[in-house]
């Protein structure tokens, strides 16, 4: 009987893993629209003013599209885990990318998406979600 309630709360805790990633995972589908990015070995702080660019993220069921004043210029499959950050050792909603990289992520009650590359002087990045898809976007260059 022991083993048997061991054997639940086992299959419970992995199924509540599982409805975790896949809650965080929901979050993010979408169209994001930069708002600005913090980081970088000076701390500079970049918006879509200051750097002339306008930058929008398409993320789906199994990738992630960075559009650049509408050119598509990188294509990546993820998966989202949670990980320990190498910023601050606290485990944290990851976004894994087929490259390695990774993202911690969050998205706020302003239904703003945050995202903070998992390295040191990497940036912090904020975006709002987009009223509508990047439809006539061309494709030019895919990573």
């Amino acid at each position: 009987m022991k083993k048997l309630f061991l054997l639940l709360v086992l299959v419970w805790a992995i199924s509540c893993e599982r409805q975790d990633e896949n809650s965080a995972k929901e979050s993010l589908i979408g169209n994001w629209e930069w708002i600005s990015s913090t980081g970088g070995i000076d701390g500079r702080t970049e918006t879509p003013v200051s750097i002339e660019k306008q930058v929008k993220i398409v993320i789906t069921k199994d990738s992630v599209k960075v559009y650049e004043n509408s050119v598509l210029k990188q294509k990546n499959s993820y998966k989202i885990s949670r990980e320990k950050s190498v910023l601050d050792n606290k485990v944290k909603d990851m976004i894994i990318y087929n490259s390695g990289f990774r993202d911690s992520f969050m998205v706020d009650s302003q239904n703003q998406l945050h995202l903070i590359g998992d390295c040191f002087d990497c940036f912090a990045s904020l975006y709002k979600k987009a009223e509508n898809q990047p439809s006539q976007a061309r494709q030019i260059a895919s990573f």
